[in-house]
């Protein structure tokens, strides 16, 4: 009996010592978990625009200060550059304009499009046709000055004599001269706080190359589209027709408006 008893408080002292054990495992856990936190900075050091510096240019020192801003902002901005990497924009040219106080993201610097092509146009035939885009089906950051794209639009055109609305392609595989006008979506403000991501930063307007005396022409063919713009980023190996760089589609160059009702533009053959 005395032994029966001896090893109900042996039991009872083993499962005390095992209760005690993980009391004592989470009571470190949580001092550590406190401790890193306390440890953890709470702002980030990025990189914001002293001024406004042109696409294609390759920032100076002086054109960029070092701000420490709160870890929710750091958060919010689209993969913003830290102070750590200040020479990688030093280095680099941009592959669209930014304007004074506005943090530096990854996005801004040049991709594959070096900044000896950035906003140059190819020659004296040539000429950059701005384009304005809806921001909400623009292709966002991917986008930089060098890329190939195309260019579509709907217009209301005859097939087999009945009025239809269809989507044509207007430019093909021009190259892209410029970007700009950014819509903020997701991201911070210039004062610092931060603001309710609606989604990717997405481009306002860009520039295209196209043949100086397709300007009046592509002026013409937008005037007659429905809606906005749909550009489509190509790859970097695109291969372009020679005989077709910076024309507007042959299909569309004709359009005439029809009297009394000047959303309806029959092709001119």
């Amino acid at each position: 009996m005395a032994e029966e008893k001896q090893g109900f408080q042996n039991t009872g002292l083993l499962i005390t010592a095992a209760v005690l054990a993980v009391i004592s495992g989470v009571l470190y856990n949580v001092q550590i978990a406190r401790e890193r936190a306390r440890l953890t900075p709470k702002t980030k050091k990025i990189l914001r625009a002293k001024r406004d510096i042109l696409a294609g240019q390759i920032a100076e020192k002086s054109d960029i200060e070092q701000v420490e801003v709160p870890k929710a902002v750091f958060n919010a901005l689209e993969n913003p550059i830290e102070a750590i990497n200040i020479n990688d924009p030093l280095k680099t040219g941009l592959s669209m304009t930014v304007r004074k106080g506005d943090y530096l993201l990854w996005s801004h610097l040049l991709g594959n499009a070096g900044p000896e092509t950035a906003g140059v146009i190819s020659g004296v035939d040539f000429t950059g046709y701005p384009l304005e885009l809806d921001p909400k089906g623009s292709v966002g950051d991917i986008v930089r000055v060098g890329n190939y794209v195309d260019v579509y639009g709907e217009f209301s055109l005859p097939v087999n004599g009945i009025i239809e609305r269809q989507t044509i392609r207007i430019l093909e595989a021009v190259r892209i001269v410029t970007v700009g006008g950014k819509g903020r979506g997701a991201g911070a403000s210039r004062s610092g706080e931060p603001i309710r991501s609606t989604g990717s930063r997405r481009y306002g307007a860009m520039a295209v190359e196209i043949k100086r005396d397709e300007a009046p022409v592509l002026k013409n063919v937008l005037s007659r589209k429905i809606g906005p713009l749909t550009v489509v980023l190509l790859s970097k190996n695109v291969k372009r027709d020679k005989n077709r760089i910076g024309l507007v589609n042959d299909d569309l160059r004709n359009l005439k408006p029809l009297a009394g009702d000047s959303s309806l533009f029959p092709i001119d053959r």
